[in-house]
């Protein structure tokens, strides 16, 4: 799954946590693994944050992880929580269902918690390059929530909007 603009220079933020960090009850995922989807340059901040509740967190990133810590992540079934944040918000529209449909296939198959996190960006609704090997869609939150849709169950992913956050719930969450 590669797209024309990877959006590989997007992943600008290395000193700062996610704004999602701190809308989330760690305490619920203390002792479990959380899989860190499209983490970006700085994985490592999640895992240094949540090291205070003894959370492991594998860090899945096309562009950021060697392609060996990759497979060996998507191969895992055992996360209590998927996170993505501002992923889906730099992806062109011929790659962004694969990466949904990726999404949904993962957490189907951990019967786990997701957090979604999108960075609007200027909320146009507009996609545009950026930069270098950048790419922003534009769109606001709730553009994303309505468009998960299980091709292979044949069901809308239940999902709802917390905090900014766009949340599906297996367990009791946030």
């Amino acid at each position: 799954m590669i797209q024309k603009i990877t959006s590989k220079n997007t992943s600008i933020n290395i000193k700062k946590l996610p704004a999602s960090t701190k809308k989330i009850n760690w305490e619920i995922f203390k002792d479990t693994t959380v899989l860190d989807f499209g983490c970006g340059k700085a994985g490592y901040l999640l895992q240094d944050y949540l090291s205070n509740y003894n959370i492991e967190v594998i860090g899945y990133d096309p562009y950021h992880q060697f392609p060996s810590y990759n497979k060996q992540a998507l191969l895992r079934n055992d996360y209590s929580l998927i996170i993505c944040n501002n992923v889906l918000n730099v992806l062109t529209d011929d790659i962004l269902p694969l990466v949904r449909q990726q999404i949904i296939d993962k957490r189907r198959e951990c019967k786990c918690d997701l957090v979604i996190q999108i960075y609007e960006g200027n909320k146009s609704g507009i996609g545009k390059q950026t930069g270098k090997d950048q790419y922003q869609r534009n769109e606001i939150t709730k553009e994303y929530w309505t468009n998960f849709y299980d091709t292979k169950e044949q069901y809308f992913v239940p999902m709802y909007l917390y905090k900014g956050l766009i949340v599906s719930k297996k367990g009791i969450i946030l």
